[in-house]
């Protein structure tokens, strides 16, 4: 058995052969097997992420109202460009919650609970996207193309993929152990999830689609990350044990083939997406030392940014006085 597996590899001593995969894979399944945190302390992470019972309506409630608050202070800082406020609507977002009630509840096979907390996160996401919309039209943001709070959510890459697997994973870690449940802020930092439905309220009130594409795949990327890490780590912690998932294995496998489908299709933009952002830095570094060369006979002026999207260049520049001819910049880009 898988028990006499391990056992014999615990015995193992140097001068034994190398360990074969197979009897690799009992050592792993035996430990998995092993992995079970009990009914009581289950039961308590199921109380923690999932609305139900005579609590819901109530936690229901307050999930709105902080949905529409995390809301409204993202719209008003990506409006100022400030990075602290939109850190703050991340802090209140209470969208991680059910994203993981999520997880759980197709890992366990809880078809109606994983359906109610999957309408909770669509809620939330209309709260995020409608609201900031409304709120843009009161007070829009000036230069939808140049903030920077909107520009780093536009242009997702393999690297957001990745945060988001290792926060969906430290997510689940937290949820799962009461005594590290603190970090759970830390997580809804790290992933970020109001900030881009934010953005593509603010994007699609300005007219600027292919911004608000950019920003939905981003959120989208973080969904399908998190619920995925999630996953396995509640396998790993023993909220679901080993024998649960091999007795339910075709049910789990239909939960998941879902999220697994739309992680092959967000996979292909976010490597051209990476391979864009690595061009448009690499191109903007070289145009960065045309643009210095051409202020060498200005040293009243100063660069503040250059930018190089597709064949075309934003210089911007701050001084007084006469400046270089402009053809000779021209002629640097060519």
């Amino acid at each position: 058995g898988l028990g006499d597996v391990y056992k014999r590899q615990l015995q193992r001593d140097d001068d034994d052969p190398e360990v074969s995969v197979a009897d690799t894979d009992g050592v792993v399944l035996s430990w998995l097997h092993r992995r079970d945190i009990g009914d009581d302390d289950r039961q308590a992470v199921v109380d923690r992420i999932v609305f139900e019972g005579d609590a819901a309506k109530g936690r229901i409630s307050r999930f709105i109202v902080l949905m529409v608050f995390s809301t409204a202070i993202a719209t008003f800082g990506i409006n100022a460009d400030s990075t602290a406020v939109v850190i703050g609507a991340m802090l209140i977002a209470p969208l991680m919650i059910p994203i993981m009630a999520t997880s759980a509840s197709l890992l366990m096979g809880w078809p109606v609970r994983a359906t109610r907390s999957l309408f909770l996160v669509a809620g939330g996401v209309a709260i995020a996207v409608v609201g900031s919309w409304i709120l843009s039209r009161y007070f829009p943001v000036l230069e939808v193309t140049t903030n920077s709070q909107i520009l780093s959510r536009v242009s997702p890459t393999t690297v957001d993929l990745m945060i988001a697997f290792a926060a969906g994973a430290a997510g689940a870690f937290a949820v799962s152990r009461p005594d590290v449940a603190d970090s759970l802020p830390g997580v809804a930092i790290a992933v970020a999830l109001v900030p881009p439905l934010t953005v593509i309220g603010i994007t699609l009130g300005a007219g600027e689609w292919e911004f608000a594409l950019g920003a939905s795949l981003l959120f989208v990327t973080n969904l399908v990350g998190v619920i995925l890490a999630a996953g396995i780590t509640f396998v790993l912690v023993g909220f679901s044990p080993w024998f649960h998932v091999e007795a339910n294995r075709s049910q789990i496998n239909r939960s998941y083939a879902t999220v697994v489908v739309a992680l092959l299709l967000i996979a292909s933009p976010l490597t051209v997406a990476g391979d864009d952002v690595l061009a448009s830095v690499t191109n903007s570094a070289k145009a960065s030392k045309v643009v210095e060369q051409w202020l060498e006979d200005a040293p009243d002026y100063r660069t503040v940014s250059v930018t190089v999207r597709g064949s075309e260049a934003e210089v911007v520049i701050v001084g007084s006085g006469a400046l270089p001819a402009p053809q000779k910049l021209a002629d640097g880009f060519a």
